[in-house]
């Protein structure tokens, strides 16, 4: 059964039912209409038409018509499960039955909030977080014991303090979680929330696979619960487990961004990036308005073959469709510096796009324009956005009174800048030892090379080399082709070790 998430993008398209059970892969396609006698009234009448359709012939093999309250669509929704199910010959497990026959809520109001917090919280990126977390507090605040609003809210918590640091969603995530559960102790989403909680925000993977088995448990083909499991696999350093898992995801839903973005991810991370671009270039496909997939695939053609004219049509691809100005500032990070100092002929455009944004409070404003400034040799102003990124590191670490790797590292490269050594290989440091690469196989390379760039900035080259030859031996970000383009390795040019390193084959 594929999921709704992916069935829903073909809402208001006209397309053939042969094309539509050929992206997903299914054998029936189940269509209907749905239409309320007073649409705006959620007491109303409706009556919903549903037909199930055979792929190969485009038989309808069933369909029927159901007329009640709007407040009872529930049982609506179990009917017509129950009567899909009779018309395929397929016995509809326990579990399947008692979920379909369960009304999560009496208020409709609530129920469609929900459903638009579900929509906005299928990618959790951009402005779709946020709206995300409003649907589910009005969902909320409409019934405050509607379990499944708890839930995703939950979860939109745990990816606000995860991504965006935000500490105070950390007691909020994992108080909705439980409230999800109190209120539901079968139910799937709360046990997936307390997962995705243990896994994004305590790092916890013991107690995060354990909540998320006892979600696959209730309901075994959720591709959502299976694609997370698949997320603290790679955390854990479990490589192959997560890319089976995710590609056991995909083949359940076939047309959901985050698989396919994930995937590809990985496959980049695993520096097998002819395997990384379809997932990639599909996930762009899906959701062409969501930053992160053109950033990937940015970051994947300067990994692969340093190639910066491909790295730059993406770049046009998504000015395009998103706008500059509506790009976060995290996109204008490594891939534009490297296109600053290897694309003369797109340097002034990135000039004007990124120095022309609105000044705002925040880590990628203040880092990013400090090296954007120093790459075009004004330095003296570059210095001083490095400070106000030293100041606005300093209060936020005074302000949240807790370790953040992030943090220790970026500001640890702000003191390297500032020219102040001992702070800044303190800091950075601090940010390895606090997230070290067993903990977090993803991000703890990351905060190596962070630790890489601050050895180089302050003349400690050996060291700098030494973290770097260490870092191609595993999976991560980096590459032997990033080493070659990006200009913060520039001291490093003349090191004996580090010109080996960028001339061996075997790290290509």
């Amino acid at each position: 059964m594929i999921s709704r998430q992916s069935a829903a993008q073909y809402k208001d398209k006209s397309r053939s039912i042969k094309d539509i059970g050929s992206e997903l892969g299914v054998d029936y396609v189940l269509e209907g209409t749905v239409q309320r006698e007073r649409p705006s009234d959620p007491t109303s009448r409706v009556r919903v038409i549903p037909q199930l359709v055979r792929v190969s012939d485009d038989v309808h093999v069933w369909a029927d018509t159901f007329d009640d309250e709007m407040t009872a669509i529930f049982r609506v929704q179990s009917e017509i499960a129950e009567q899909v199910a009779t018309a395929l010959d397929v016995a509809l497990i326990g579990a399947d039955r008692r979920s379909l026959a369960k009304s999560y809520t009496d208020n409709i109001e609530a129920y469609e909030y929900y459903l638009r917090g579900e929509e906005n919280s299928h990618v959790l990126y951009d402005e779709n977080v946020y709206v995300a977390a409003k649907m589910f507090e009005k969902a909320i605040e409409l019934d405050r014991d509607f379990a499944l609003a708890w839930a995703g809210l939950s979860m939109v918590r745990s990816w606000l303090y995860f991504s965006l640091s935000q500490k105070h969603e950390l007691p909020r995530a994992k108080a909705a979680a439980d409230r999800a559960l109190e209120l539901d102790p079968d139910l799937p989403e709360a046990h997936t929330a307390l997962g995705f909680y243990y896994y994004r925000c305590l790092r916890d993977y013991g107690k995060a696979l354990r909540h998320l088995a006892e979600a696959q448990k209730r309901r075994p083909s959720d591709e959502r619960v299976i694609r997370t499991i698949a997320h603290v696999y790679r955390r854990d350093g479990l490589w192959d487990k997560a890319v089976n898992l995710y590609e056991k995801a995909q083949v359940l839903n076939p047309r959901e961004f985050m698989t396919h973005y994930s995937l590809g991810q990985t496959y980049r991370l695993l520096r097998e990036y002819e395997k990384a671009e379809p997932y990639l270039t599909r996930a762009v496909s899906l959701s062409p308005r969501v930053s992160i997939g053109y950033l990937e695939k940015e970051a994947l053609y300067l990994s692969w073959d340093g190639n910066t004219e491909r790295a730059q049509r993406v770049l046009r691809d998504a000015f395009r469709m998103i706008g500059p100005s509506n790009l976060p500032g995290r996109y204008y990070s490594a891939v534009t510096r490297i296109l600053h100092a290897r694309s003369p002929e797109v340097t002034g455009q990135l000039d004007r796009i990124f120095l022309g944004i609105q000044e705002d409070d925040t880590t990628d404003y203040y880092f990013n324009k400090a090296a954007i400034l120093e790459q075009m040799g004004r330095e003296r102003r570059s210095i001083v956005y490095y400070d106000s990124l030293r100041v606005h590191l300093e209060a936020l670490s005074k302000r949240e009174q807790a370790v953040d790797p992030f943090l220790d590292g970026f500001l640890g490269l702000a003191y390297a800048k500032l020219g102040q050594a001992e702070d800044a290989v303190r800091h950075g440091e601090a940010a390895t030892e606090n997230l070290p690469v067993p903990k977090d196989a993803v991000l703890g390379p990351y905060l190596v090379a962070i630790l890489a760039a601050i050895y180089t900035e302050i003349g400690e080259h050996d060291k700098a080399v030494a973290k770097l030859d260490n870092l191609l031996s595993i999976p991560g970000d980096l590459s032997v082709h990033l080493l070659r383009l990006d200009p913060i390795w520039d001291p490093l040019r003349d090191h004996p070790r580090f010109a080996r390193l960028v001339a061996e084959e075997k790290n290509l």
